[in-house]
């Protein structure tokens, strides 16, 4: 089977890459788009899972974070090609990203094929030149990992690609009779993988001392590799039959032929009790029912991988068996009242009342056992409610709200989430203690005037500077400085605040509400909504 380079795309708007996506025949140029990337923060954690050969990244004037994202990738590898999509034909934005370190930029209305093809039969020729004589055609067992990761990272797959891989392999002929998956998966992986964004070090992302951890990070994370895999080389001479993949390093995936439920447990538990006592490390393991044949594969791995939203409220190091697990419940929660109250304890500065509040919300949550997603939902509304208020008390914050979420979010059990929870809530109140009194500077004043009063219009940064008399570079960093968010997120913000109000008190369509608030393309504005509140606008507009 051909294996090909793998290309990465990081672009936050759908359209444009299926534009990319389907734009040449890449395989045939000997590339292949491996990643699509919407998220800023995990750009780096997939580079450094799959080192993409070349990425292209969407760049905008307006956000500084793309041009972070290319410095970081640059200082990981010089050898990585760095292609920039620039939305602006401004000058300093093309020059931005030179300097970043990309090594070309096309003008987003002018990319045509013949462009990309030169790109991609240039870095084929060095690649090509560089390589040993069958370094591409690794191993089948490794091109399964790679497809199976991907699978765990949404992306797109070829599922035929995964079973001929699985029917040409003569070892894998178990498959064809009776067997159950087994997997161990190392907890809080996300927290591990997390610790070089951490919220109260928002500056390292542009250091040294950033791309060193991140580096150290990866170190540790083949650390853990090599470990797991001596425990499962010992474990295996006493189960000769089974065999084990490891789609992730933090993680492995073993295959159990004709072991039934109890044993598949007791093989579990050493797992856990071997891992915790020679590397010290919490492995949750998941157990799945039984199937035979090949085609069961798949839906069994995707099974397993639903499983691991079940230890929410279990904790770490547990044992789950598929079909044993109670259903979630996904009751709407009424937040007015809870919101009112913890805006109450914004306002007092009460960090106790605040904390207690909290606790006894999730405690509730944990009685109904309400869905995770729901959860964390919640408490990411509760965060929206005080970043408003914070706004409206014109307190700065040094720390984005979006990584306040991202800690959210990335929580995988209760116990966790609360310890976030308690992390943030300090984090918040302390700006508010030292934020108080502060005024904004006139010219951050006129910034928000100015939207203020063309929210409906299709702001741009330029009009922006104009209105204050500063270049373009200067006025983003001043309303970053002082505001403790990107003009952008901040026009976005106020956005969805007024789009909140037209929902609530009008049966206006959707697109209408989007135009109002000036956003003419429905699909950007249900973006944005959701990535604020956690749900879309027809789901705000139903629970008022």
């Amino acid at each position: 089977m051909k294996d090909y380079y793998p290309v990465m795309i990081v672009e936050t708007y759908k359209m444009r890459v299926r534009w990319m996506k389907n734009m040449l025949p890449w395989n045939s140029y000997g590339f292949q788009i491996t990643t699509i990337c919407d998220d800023m923060q995990k750009v780096i954690s997939y580079y450094g899972e799959y080192q993409h050969k070349i990425v292209f990244v969407a760049i905008s004037s307006f956000c500084e974070e793309d041009f972070c994202i290319i410095r970081q990738l640059r200082l990981l590898s010089k050898d990585v090609t760095l292609i920039g999509i620039s939305k602006s034909e401004d000058y300093n934005t093309i020059r931005h990203a030179f300097k970043a370190g990309c090594n070309d930029v096309l003008l987003e209305k002018d990319v045509r094929y013949i462009y990309i093809k030169e790109i991609l039969e240039e870095k084929k020729n060095i690649l090509d030149s560089r390589a040993i004589p069958g370094a591409l055609a690794v191993e089948w067992k490794n091109r399964l990992e790679t497809y199976l990761s991907l699978l765990r990272d949404n992306q797109r797959v070829d599922e035929k690609i995964i079973i001929d891989l699985l029917e040409n392999e003569s070892d894998w002929e178990i498959l064809n009779g009776e067997y159950r998956l087994l997997m161990f998966r190392m907890d809080n992986i996300r927290t591990f993988n997390r610790a070089v964004f951490e919220y109260d070090k928002p500056k390292w992302r542009n250091s040294p001392e950033f791309i060193d951890l991140l580096q150290q990070r990866w170190a540790d994370r083949e650390e853990v590799y090599c470990n797991l895999n001596l425990i499962v080389e010992d474990i295996m001479q006493d189960y000769p039959d089974l065999h084990v993949l490891f789609p992730k390093k933090h993680s492995g995936l073993m295959v159990l032929p004709d072991m039934d439920l109890e044993q598949s447990v007791a093989l579990s538990k050493r797992i856990q009790n071997q891992i915790y006592e020679k590397m010290q490390l919490n492995f949750s393991c998941f157990v799945t029912q039984s199937l035979s044949g090949i085609s069961g594969f798949l839906p069994l791995y995707r099974q397993i991988l639903g499983l691991i939203s079940q230890k929410f409220y279990k904790g770490d190091r547990c044992l789950l068996v598929m079909d044993e697990e109670e259903a979630f419940t996904n009751n709407p929660c009424k937040l007015n009242a809870i919101k009112e109250i913890f805006l109450l304890s914004l306002e007092k500065n009460d960090l106790p009342k605040c904390m207690h509040d909290v606790e006894r919300m999730l405690n509730s949550m944990e009685k109904e056992n309400l869905h995770p997603n729901e959860v964390k939902k919640n408490l990411c509304n509760l965060i929206g409610a005080a970043e408003h208020w914070m706004h409206r008390k014109k307190i700065a914050m040094d720390y984005p709200f979006e990584i306040f979420k991202k800690g959210i979010w990335e929580s995988e059990s209760l116990p966790f989430l609360k310890i976030e929870m308690e992390k943030i809530l300090k984090i918040m109140f302390q700006q508010i203690s030292e934020g108080k009194g502060q005024n904004t500077s006139k010219k951050v004043a006129l910034m928000i005037a100015y939207i203020d009063e063309h929210l409906s219009d299709k702001l741009s940064l330029g009009e922006i500077a104009d209105c204050v008399e500063l270049s373009e570079i200067h006025t983003s960093r001043l309303f970053k400085k002082e505001m403790g968010v990107r003009l952008t997120e901040y026009i976005n913000f106020k956005r969805v605040e007024k789009a909140k109000e037209l929902l609530a008190s009008s049966e206006a369509k959707i697109k209408d509400v989007a135009a109002d608030v000036g956003i003419a393309d429905q699909l950007y504005f249900t973006k944005v909504f959701k990535k604020q509140l956690g749900l879309s606008p027809r789901e705000f507009r139903k629970m008022q």
